[in-house]
């Protein structure tokens, strides 16, 4: 890779790291007939499905042995 990177104006460019792009010619997969394209009308729920992702995983505490140890005292079952 040669030559400046092209930034828009009011950007700077901290850092530079040459890289590749790999290309696949033609198609590596059949498109999924059920796939449909996202539009303006779905960032509502795709925000949500974005804070989902961040939320903090919890639940799997909750029901883990060491857990339930703790909170029976120590005593399982």
């Amino acid at each position: 890779m040669t030559g400046a990177a092209i930034v828009p104006d009011g950007w700077a460019v901290i850092e530079n790291h040459p890289g590749l792009q790999f290309l696949a010619p033609g198609t590596l997969f059949e498109p999924d007939p059920e796939a449909v394209p996202l539009g303006p009308a779905d960032a509502p729920q795709i925000l949500e499905l974005i804070d989902l992702a961040r939320a903090p995983a919890r639940s799997w505490r909750a029901r883990s042995p060491s857990a339930a140890m703790s909170a029976s005292g120590g005593k399982c079952g």
